[in-house]
C-alpha cells in the first residue's frame, strides 16, 4: 500500500494513537470510508479533533471487533449463506441494531466463483434470495437499509451487474434499499470508472448506489494513483445518486 493512500487520499489525519475518549465522539457526515482486516487500523480516522472525512468502515463481517474506532459508522455483512455467517449473524443483530447500526450488507462478491477465489462467495441468484428472504429482509424496519449482494465489474453472463439484475428481479417482496457494486481495473480507467457506475445505477433501478470495495489490478505508481483519486473522489462526492464509496486499502 503506498504511504498516502490514509493520508494525502482520503483526507484523513491523524496520529494514530488508541482512542480514549469517553462516550461516542461526534462522527462525521461524508461518504467517504474504510475497509479494514485489523480494527485498530480503524484508529486513524475520525478520531476527536481530526479534520476527517471518513465517516463509516466496514470489514467483510457482522461485527467490528475489540479496539473498532467508535467515531465510524460500523456497517455489518451477511458474508454468505452457510452456518457460519449466519449463527453469528443472528446473535449480533439485535445488539448491533441496539447500538445503532442503520445498514446492513449483503453476501460478499456471490458472483464470484469457486469460494473464496478473490474473496468471492459464490452464490447462485436463487440461492441468494432463499438466503436474503430468511436472514436479511425480516430485519427491514424504519431506519435500517437493506443494501444488495456485492457483486464484482465481471461481465460474464453470471457475474456483475448480470447477476445483481437478476437477483433484483427474483427477489419477489424483498427490500433493496441500495445496491452495492465492486470495482476494479487498472488506475487509467477513469472514463470507464465513471460509465460503470453510471450503468450499475440504471439498471438497477435507479437506487442510490454503494461502493465498497474499489482498486486497481495492475502495480500502478503512486502519481498514478493520486491523478485517480484526484478526479475520482470528488466526482463520487459530488454524484446525488452515491451513496457512499470505500477504497480498498486497509
Amino acid at each position: 500500500m503506498h504511504p498516502f493512500l490514509t493520508t494525502a487520499i482520503l483526507a484523513a489525519a491523524g496520529s494514530g494513537v488508541a482512542y480514549a475518549a469517553q462516550g461516542i465522539p461526534a462522527r462525521n457526515h461524508g461518504k467517504r470510508g474504510v475497509s479494514y482486516n485489523a480494527p485498530e487500523y480503524s484508529m486513524f480516522f475520525s478520531l476527536a479533533g481530526q479534520n476527517s472525512k471518513i465517516s463509516w468502515a466496514w470489514n467483510w463481517d457482522s461485527w467490528p471487533h475489540d479496539g473498532y474506532n467508535p467515531a465510524l459508522d460500523f456497517v455489518p455483512m451477511l458474508w454468505d449463506d452457510t452456518a457460519t455467517s449466519t449463527g453469528p449473524w443472528a446473535q449480533r443483530m439485535p445488539e448491533l441494531l441496539k447500538y445503532g447500526t442503520n445498514s446492513l450488507y449483503g453476501f460478499n462478491e456471490p458472483d464470484m466463483c469457486p469460494k473464496g477465489a478473490g474473496g468471492g462467495s459464490c452464490i447462485p441468484v436463487s440461492q441468494a434470495v432463499q438466503a436474503w428472504q430468511q436472514y436479511i429482509q425480516p430485519l427491514k424496519r424504519d431506519g435500517i437499509a437493506l443494501v444488495s449482494p456485492f457483486v464484482t465489474n465481471g461481465v460474464e453472463p453470471n457475474m456483475g451487474l448480470n447477476w445483481l439484475t437478476a437477483f433484483i428481479e427474483q427477489c419477489k417482496g424483498c427490500t433493496i434499499d441500495r445496491v452495492q457494486v465492486h470495482w476494479y481495473s487498472q488506475s487509467g480507467q477513469i472514463k470507464y470508472f465513471k460509465e460503470y457506475m453510471q450503468k450499475a445505477y440504471e439498471a438497477a433501478g435507479r437506487r442510490p448506489l454503494e461502493i465498497s470495495e474499489w482498486g486497481f489490478d495492475n502495480n500502478p505508481s503512486e502519481e498514478e494513483i493520486k491523478t485517480f483519486f484526484r478526479e475520482i473522489l470528488p466526482w463520487m462526492d459530488s454524484q446525488d445518486w452515491i451513496y457512499r464509496h470505500a477504497y480498498l486499502a486497509l
